[in-house]
């Protein structure tokens, strides 16, 4: 499970760092969030606190002054996309999913909480918190508005549950089937071209494992979510649960028509492209670029590395996108963007799309 026990985690950070900033945030959001007095937020405003500041997911000189903020579960709006990140807040915060009352809790501790018409709780709200965020150059164009990139925590499953707040490595994926751009002109628009080639590893196939067991965890997980749990309570975020849920659908049957062709995959599919790899079918020549985002830091600034569960989720929003199906809500853009929905390139069963579509 990716569910956190709330105890756990906080013994485990307090073990570390009893005054740190992560754990501090997520017990204000939680206590916050249980305050029957207090509504669910409508502040876009990102939390600032003095001394800390997210990562960079690429360093070059002067790399500070040319990074956009990549949110991780989107901004509060009047569409209610947040909401659509519930179940992942459950898991994020330990938090309970059972009832209606729940899931009101989960959608407050999400945007925030603050008394009617008043401002939020100061340091409430998952997608308010620097945790939430990833510094990298064009992430709107290759993140937001097209599914260009993706960047997966080298962990399992129970490692990013267990996570501690401290850094950790990840792989950065640049793929090229919007058609705009190749996948090395994306490395080069979001700044990992121009990384220190001393901080830029290759991944290795350990790495590769974990990060798709990882990836494969959560898309099924969403998946199982939108077909056995209830929606949020907001209507504009139930309706946008059910589109995900048609979304699915859609995507499964695409699927079964695919697998039904004999016809092996073109290899015209391999070219200039980035997939997310699994164990049985990598690409001979593919570079996939691992990077520590503790060499991402800002020097005299406690650093807020990015919550990896969040991360991943948000990721995972990208590549369901290159199959043309979505699951959750990304943060900025219409949802469902116009990418055209394409086979399966990694081979009959080899993939995760192959796996949330058979087994969600």
């Amino acid at each position: 499970s990716m569910v956190r026990d709330w105890n756990e985690f906080q013994a485990r950070i307090e073990s570390i760092d009893p005054h740190a900033v992560v754990l501090d945030v997520y017990r204000r959001t939680r206590d916050a969030a249980s305050d029957q007095a207090l509504v669910a937020s409508d502040s876009k405003n990102v939390m600032s606190i003095s001394g800390v500041s997210p990562v960079r997911l690429c360093s070059f000189p002067n790399s500070a002054n040319f990074v956009d903020r990549a949110h991780l579960c989107p901004k509060t709006s009047t569409g209610r996309k947040t909401d659509t990140w519930i179940y992942v807040a459950a898991a994020v915060l330990g938090m309970n999913r059972a009832t209606a009352d729940d899931r009101d809790k989960l959608a407050k501790a999400l945007c925030g909480s603050c008394e009617p018409d008043e401002d939020v709780k100061r340091l409430t709200g998952l997608n308010r918190s620097p945790f939430n965020l990833l510094l990298f150059m064009n992430q709107r164009t290759w993140y937001d508005q097209q599914p260009g990139v993706l960047v997966l925590p080298v962990m399992r499953p129970e490692q990013a549950r267990d996570w501690d707040g401290r850094s950790y490595e990840v792989l950065i994926l640049c793929n090229s089937s919007s058609r705009l751009a190749t996948a090395p002109e994306i490395a080069m628009s979001i700044g990992l071209s121009n990384t220190d080639s001393a901080l830029v590893q290759p991944a290795t196939q350990d790495d590769l494992s974990r990060a798709v067991s990882l990836l494969s965890t959560v898309i099924r997980a969403s998946g199982f979510c939108l077909e056995n749990l209830p929606p949020p309570s907001d209507p504009k975020a139930s309706a946008l649960w059910s589109k995900y849920r048609d979304s699915l659908e859609g995507a499964r049957n695409l699927a079964s028509v695919a697998s039904s062709a004999s016809s092996a995959p073109d290899r015209r599919w391999f070219q200039n492209r980035v997939v997310v790899p699994t164990e049985a079918n990598i690409p001979a020549p593919k570079f996939v670029a691992k990077v520590d985002l503790a060499q991402m830091i800002t020097p005299g600034m406690t650093p807020a590395y990015p919550d990896p569960e969040s991360l991943v989720y948000r990721s995972s929003v990208n590549w369901t996108r290159l199959f043309g199906f979505q699951l959750i809500a990304e943060a900025e853009p219409p949802d469902l963007p116009s990418v055209h929905p394409r086979r399966d390139i990694l081979g009959a069963g080899q993939s995760v799309h192959s796996e949330i579509t058979q087994e969600s």
